[in-house]
């Protein structure tokens, strides 16, 4: 999806840090420039590995390259699943650092309600956080799926308590292979909306800054 309010941000900081930095202010002067542009950076590179886990979920290996990494493709998915998860969340702490970083930096001068302003951006950010977590664990959500859970409710739990370890998990996981595909529309639909609440997050946050006296 397109990101014209977060580029607009961010290419609006980078204007007028490299201003900045042609006219050779002081170094406390630039201090605030060196953090927002590294969270900006560290905000495009988490969206990018989102949506790096994403494409490998979709795509699976052939037997012949999983075979190389001892993997089979149950484990394929579970691990990619289990990393996108992972990247999600850091995703969206970037949001929240970035929040901070912009709200503290570029609007607080010049806006007495930026506490706020910042509290209602970050409560956004959260609910995000917290709907992720309903769906962070597949089977409750989808009823598709091979899990942990979905074997102790079956009579396959006898097998795994009786055999001894290590658990071939590879077998375990092969009841992913049928629905990775579901799975993979499932998250994605997530990350857009992750992406949509940068989007949104980044054009209320954009009208709060005196761009002017920045």
């Amino acid at each position: 999806m397109p990101l014209k309010n977060f580029d607009q941000l961010c290419n609006s900081i980078r204007e007028r840090a490299s201003r900045d930095l042609k006219q050779k202010r002081p170094k406390n002067q630039l201090a605030k420039w060196q953090k927002l542009l590294t969270v900006i950076l560290e905000t495009e590179l988490a969206m990018h590995r989102v949506k790096s886990a994403l494409n490998l979920l979709k795509t699976i290996p052939s037997k012949e390259t999983l075979n190389t990494f001892s993997m089979s493709e149950g484990a394929w998915i579970d691990y990619q699943y289990t990393t996108w998860s992972f990247l999600t969340f850091g995703l969206l702490e970037r949001e929240k650092s970035l929040v901070k970083q912009v709200v503290r930096n570029l609007v607080k001068p010049s806006n007495p309600q930026y506490k706020d302003i910042e509290k209602t951006l970050l409560k956004y950010i959260e609910a995000q956080r917290d709907e992720i977590s309903k769906v962070r664990h597949p089977l409750a959500h989808t009823g598709k799926g091979g899990t942990i859970e979905a074997v102790m409710e079956t009579d396959s739990w006898k097998n795994f308590v009786i055999i001894p370890s290590p658990v071939n998990f590879n077998e375990l996981l092969a009841s992913y292979v049928p629905y990775h595909m579901r799975w993979h529309d499932f998250l994605h639909g997530i990350s857009v909306k992750t992406i949509a609440e940068l989007e949104r997050t980044s054009k209320e946050i954009y009208k709060h800054i005196d761009w002017d006296n920045a």
